[in-house]
């Protein structure tokens, strides 16, 4: 089953980029067995697991080349896995074209470390095998052993296996027969499994049969910023274990050891220092993530498998000014501990674009990365990730926002969600003055405030980026345009040096020659808007989920100073929908022209059910017929 997290090459060029385009200009669709680069003619595996939750498993496949990708995909077939904890025997490789066998010669078969990442130490290895005659229509064999000798969770066994997803899947038979009782959860949309469980002299066996072909992939709509739903995916998951507090405390029993060793002296001049000043519950949490940032550097360990689960000696960690996500979180914890705080160690899946959902059975595959769940002395609860080179206590990361997670105990483990992130606390204000010149250029003044989450995107900049490349970078993304130097006139920019994440304000000054064009009627002005095509760059019938951006609010105020404008109050516009609400207001004032714009993002993602329905439909057409082609035209 391990085989199901291969790791293959990704392939870019220009043919392939040229497939993405044409389909994302076609109308969406399931993918059929005419989309598909590669056919699985059989996937076998018959699996052993031991009572410690050791295993060895003896895998074929077999898989026909039916186009170019295909080829590329065979002519470098690849195999990763850890040197510490497996070992990968091939047993048999060899091409079959047109009924003729070609095996593949054994110096065509590389087994070698690879390097580590520049993000930390590993233990990781690569086959590389080289298929002989791996063209269209060439059948490409392999039978091999893997040994799992170590595991991260003893006496334990948990894994999950996919159908239909790397490749047009028509033969699949799956058998565990294991030590350990086992339970399974289907995820069967398209009825494609039969599945059955047995027991015999002591050993727990499920059998896992695909009964007709599966594809599940899609054609014809947008890849970037979206994903297959994983109720769609046809999946199996397996598990030695009852609940998840069963994980949580074992794994919290390991923590418990770190977290509760004595501070290396490095670690406890932060929480003399912090018990010095005069700062709040919140800022006392972010000073201890400052500080400890400015002492420790990102550097992950992953060569034994505690190295990729368990933190390090926290001395160890203050000695080598090193640490990844586990020691990063086992030393904050034991910091704020020490500061009256109740911090514990959490697993979660981070990233946007990575689903998190509720599973049934307990696992350590549905997590990358650890946290913190920190309650304050008053019972205030603060989800923090000390990796981040920046602290925020006042909200959430959006990497991590609504997120399952599961919090590491000896006394009181759970299984739980982070909250999503409050449009109404993550926001941007901009309030502006535009001049339109005798010679057509606009010159813009005002100030941009962000409050939230949205200060992420500026906290901290200093101490990466110069004054200068700052201004440059502000400039752009306020004046949605290059500005040369001669348009840019002043800009005030706050400290942002400190990893501490505080509300911004940004006042500038700039002319732009070009923001006007010409029509029939006079010179017109768009009214911004670029930000809504994550709302409507999607596929007729699309399936995919899409990510239309992090929860937020954007609050608008321009002026137009002495600018005539006919029947400005047309403009207006409302729209309400469970992913977005809009509003705006325009109005004459005196001789100037004033336009309010509220944008509030409610969700994070649409999901494909969501884009086919009436609601969103509305949506879309409100959003290009009313607001993403608005202008105004001045009258003479």
């Amino acid at each position: 089953m391990k085989s199901k997290y291969i790791s293959f090459l990704n392939f870019f060029s220009a043919a392939i980029c040229m497939v993405i385009l044409l389909s994302n200009a076609a109308e969406a669709r399931w993918a059929t067995y005419d989309d598909a680069s590669i056919e699985i003619n059989k996937y076998n595996v018959i699996e052993t697991v031991n009572k410690d939750g050791t295993n060895e498993s003896i895998i074929e496949e077999e898989k026909t080349i039916l186009k170019e990708l295909g080829r590329d995909y065979a002519a470098n077939y690849v195999i990763k896995y850890n040197g510490d904890s497996s070992k990968v025997t091939i047993l048999e490789a060899k091409t079959i074209y047109q009924e003729k066998e070609y095996k593949v010669d054994q110096d065509m078969i590389e087994d070698k470390p690879l390097a580590s990442s520049h993000q930390g130490f590993d233990q990781q290895r690569q086959i590389l095998i080289a298929y002989p005659k791996a063209e269209i229509g060439a059948k490409i064999y392999i039978k091999y052993k893997i040994a799992v000798n170590k595991v991260p969770l003893a006496n334990s066994y948990f894994t999950r296996a996919t159908f239909g997803l790397d490749g047009y899947e028509k033969e699949s038979n799956i058998e565990i027969r294991s030590e350990l009782p086992l339970k399974y959860y289907v995820n069967d949309p398209n009825k494609a499994l039969e599945i059955t469980q047995s027991k015999e002299n002591n050993l727990s066996i499920i059998k896992i049969k695909l009964i007709k072909p599966l594809y599940t992939q899609t054609s014809g709509e947008p890849r970037d910023s979206t994903i297959i739903n994983n109720k769609y995916i046809t999946s199996l998951s397996i598990s030695s274990l009852n609940t998840w507090e069963e994980i949580g405390t074992r794994f919290g029993k390991d923590y418990a050891k770190i977290i509760n060793q004595p501070l290396p002296k490095a670690f406890d001049e932060i929480v003399s220092e912090v018990k010095k000043s005069n700062l709040t519950e919140k800022e006392q949490i972010e000073r201890v993530i400052s500080l400890l940032n400015d002492k420790v550097r990102y550097m992950g360990d992953w060569r034994t498998v505690n190295g990729r689960i368990i933190p390090r000696d926290l001395e160890k960690v203050a000695t080598s000014q090193l640490g990844d996500c586990k020691d990063f979180s086992a030393s904050t914890a034991a910091i704020l501990n020490k500061l009256g705080f109740k911090a514990r160690a959490t697993l979660v899946m981070r990233g946007v674009m990575n689903q998190s959902y509720d599973e049934p059975l307990p696992n350590i595959y549905s997590f990358n990365h650890a946290m913190l769940k920190v309650i304050g002395k008053g019972g205030e609860v603060y989800w923090i990730d000390p990796t981040n080179f920046q602290s925020m206590t006042d909200g959430i990361f959006p990497d991590i926002a609504g997120k399952k997670v599961l919090v590491l105990d000896t006394k009181e483990p759970s299984y739980e969600t982070i909250p999503e992130i409050d449009p109404d606390h993550s926001q941007m204000i901009k309030n502006n003055v535009m001049e339109l010149k005798s010679d057509g250029a606009i010159l813009d003044t005002g100030s941009l405030t962000i409050k939230g989450e949205e200060r992420l995107q500026f906290s901290g900049m200093g101490l990466y980026f110069s004054k200068q490349a700052i201004e440059d970078f502000l400039f752009t993304a306020i004046s949605g345009n290059h500005l040369t130097d001669e348009e840019k006139k002043s800009i005030e920019v706050p400290d942002l040096t400190k990893r501490e994440v505080k509300d911004i304000t940004v006042k500038y000054s700039y002319e732009h020659k070009n923001s006007t064009f010409k029509t029939n009627m006079g010179q017109a002005l768009t009214l911004s808007s670029k930000w809504l095509g994550s709302f409507t760059n999607v596929a007729h019938d699309q399936i995919r989920d899409t990510m239309v951006g992090s929860p937020m609010t954007l609050k608008r105020s321009t002026v137009l100073k002495d600018m005539k404008v006919k029947n400005v109050q047309s403009l207006n516009y409302e729209i309400k929908s469970p992913w977005l609400y809009f509003k705006r207001e325009c109005k004459n004032k005196g001789k100037d022209i004033e336009i309010f714009d509220t944008v509030k993002i409610l969700k994070t993602f649409i999901t494909g059910e969501q884009l086919n329905s009436s609601e969103y439909k509305d949506l879309k057409q409100g959003i290009e017929r009313n607001i993403q082609n608005a202008a105004i035209i001045f009258s003479e």
